[in-house]
């Protein structure tokens, strides 16, 4: 065992022409003494492996955790169903670990992944193997459970490959943190050798829930009426997909948080947010859950909800909601987070939850369509294509910010809904001409360049935008330090601030919804009817 990280050494200096004969001695030495190997030594043979691969491998793609964790191991399975092509390595410390600790790399080992035991510092090891691995298709993904661990090894990954003076190709990398919001404290220079994602576990959940489901279903002409029981993390992902999503010519949202102490508890969000108020109107009712008055008052409202999301995992007032739902027909859609599907299973298996729409387990979040989702980015970088040619924005993807990058992956977000508003939908295909001959009707064309204004307004205002006043004296359309844009602003709005700059605002929503086709088809989907 001893003799193992030399071996690995070695192999990795071998000529191309002795990989036959060692070949065929290492499989003769595995044959001979696996049985009597220990984990220890299953581990050093997994850098021999790796050794061989770094030199001859026909895989186009290589996935490269900075941990194992439950988490990880998740998302590399799925990695592993849809990637047949791809080579998923994890790293792990070069110490002896704990117990539990070892089960996992063991059920990796079967799964056919690689452990590497790690000799040096982090930062170099990942350095060491994306750059072994720079002529295929990196993934590298910082997952571990302390954010403030990841965000400050992403760091530390990117500045020492700064100090080098072979560059590696841009890494496609997943950086796991608490709250999405962190991508507008993060700079793009800073992560330059990077194409940067920020994931966090429960923007996952609530994206993962309107996929399925879309707040354009809901709701009459004036009103959509929502109802959110609880406040988290959770809630604010809700709040800020929703009044993204839900944005309908001529309505308004309106929003009433139930929860004990919700000003207090909410008012954090609120204050870092002020303006959101521009696109939902927002209702406190505090209650103390579980009391004859939380229920006396939701047997009241049920008759004039469209949507209720209850969060806070109460099994008793689950049932209550559920009982009070079907003994007065309403059909409100009702969602139910959880982030642990075992909690439910008992009581799932005695009652019928047909009605009730489940979300949140953790367990069914980490997957590469959920987290990888290349499809999103290519939307996303075919709207900033197009978005450039219109303000004549020279800059690559690669130059934005990393808030930009994430506006434009919101507005990809929003297309399905923007399509089921029309009674249409996108899928895989090629064919967009349902959509091309839909916005030919002037009447569809506006109503889509309204509503894509407003749910522009409304990503903005969730992260903390305000409305810049303009300044004939120093026209600037724009302060991204202080978080002001002059074009947060009604639709109507948008003409005078556009003759200000002598610049039609409108007319670039407009060229947006216009594009939106072809965006679609170069992603490789096609648009078809409900």
């Amino acid at each position: 065992e001893n003799d193992f990280e030399s071996i690995a050494v070695g192999v990795e200096s071998m000529p191309k022409f002795s990989f036959l004969f060692a070949l065929v001695m290492t499989l003769s030495m595995l044959t001979v003494g696996m049985v009597a190997l220990s984990y220890t030594g299953y581990r050093a043979l997994c850098k021999i492996q790796l050794g061989f691969l770094k030199k001859f491998t026909w895989k186009k793609k290589v996935f490269i955790f900075s941990e194992l964790n439950e988490s990880a191991l998740l998302l590399g399975t799925d990695i592993k169903l849809q990637h047949k092509d791809g080579i998923v390595i994890y790293c792990v410390p070069g110490i002896e670990e704990e117990e539990e600790q070892l089960e996992l790399e063991k059920e990796a080992a079967q799964k056919g992944f690689f452990v590497i035991p790690m000799q040096n510092e982090l930062h170099r090891e990942l350095f060491s193997l994306c750059k072994h691995f720079s002529k295929k298709k990196l993934y590298l993904f910082f997952i571990s459970k302390d954010e403030i661990d990841n965000i400050s090894a992403c760091s530390d990954f990117s500045e020492f490959c700064k100090t080098k003076k072979n560059h590696l190709p841009r890494i496609n990398t997943y950086l796991w943190v608490q709250g999405s919001d962190y991508a507008s404290m993060l700079s793009a220079q800073e992560y330059s050798s990077m194409e940067l994602h920020i994931i966090d576990e429960n923007e996952l959940a609530v994206r993962n829930l309107f996929s399925e489901i879309t707040p354009n279903a809901y709701g009459d002409d004036d009103y959509l009426k929502i109802y959110i029981l609880g406040w988290n993390k959770i809630a604010e992902n809700l709040i800020k997909y929703l009044v993204s999503l839900g944005q309908v010519q001529n309505r308004r949202l309106k929003i009433v948080l139930l929860e004990e102490n919700i000003v207090d508890k909410s008012a954090i969000f609120f204050n870092q947010n002020v303006q959101i108020g521009q696109v939902s109107d927002f209702v406190f009712i505090e209650k103390i859950e579980n009391s004859k008055d939380y229920f006396d008052y939701l047997n009241q409202e049920f008759p004039n909800i469209d949507m209720l999301f209850y969060l806070n995992q109460d099994l008793r007032s689950l049932a209550e909601l559920f009982r009070i739902k079907t003994r007065l027909a309403s059909e409100a859609k009702l969602c139910c987070y959880f982030s642990n599907k075992n909690q439910y299973k008992e009581l799932l298996g005695k009652t019928d939850f047909f009605q009730i729409q489940f979300f949140g387990n953790w367990k069914e979040l980490y997957t590469d369509a959920l987290i990888i989702d290349e499809k999103l980015d290519v939307l996303a970088k075919g709207f900033h294509q197009y978005y450039g040619k219109l303000y004549e924005d020279t800059r690559k993807w690669e130059d934005i910010s990393l808030f930009e990058q994430q506006s434009n992956r919101a507005l990809a977000l929003s297309i399905q809904s923007k399509l089921y508003g029309i009674g249409l939908y996108y899928d895989i295909g090629d064919s967009v001409e349902l959509f091309e001959s839909k916005i030919k009707d002037t009447k569809i064309l506006m109503k889509l360049t309204i509503e894509e204004h407003i749910r522009w307004n409304a990503f903005y205002f969730c992260n903390g935008w305000r409305t810049l006043t303009v300044d004939k004296n120093n026209l600037k359309n724009k302060n991204a330090k202080t978080k002001e844009h002059v074009c947060l602003v009604s639709f109507d709005e948008l003409v005078t601030v556009g003759e200000a700059f002598e610049k039609d605002f409108q007319e670039m929503d407009q060229h947006l919804v216009l594009h939106m086709g072809k965006i679609l088809q170069q992603a490789g989907f096609g648009v078809y009817a409900r």
